[in-house]
């Protein structure tokens, strides 16, 4: 299964090793959702990432994971629901 998705990234300051030269226009790709999978991302990853998937709606489209953790993070505000 290829998951990819063009969308719009807000800039961060501080990026882990998952985030490395990624371009601020960028997709999100298996490679991204394998990493979250595996716990192999900090926690300003995993909310650039649960903003992205909120916004394309992907995050209800994947596995129901994904739907939870964005749930949770909506709930307590860290990601924010489009508009």
């Amino acid at each position: 299964m290829c998951v990819s998705m063009k969308l719009q990234t807000a800039g961060q300051t501080s990026m882990g090793k998952a985030a490395q030269n990624r371009p601020k226009n960028r997709e999100v790709g298996v490679g991204d959702l394998l990493a979250w999978e595996q716990g192999k991302m900090t926690d300003q990853e995993e909310v650039a990432l649960f903003q992205r998937l909120v916004e394309s709606g992907w995050a209800w489209k994947l596995k129901g994971k994904y739907a939870r953790r964005a749930s949770e993070l909506i709930a307590d505000g860290t990601v924010k629901k489009p508009d």
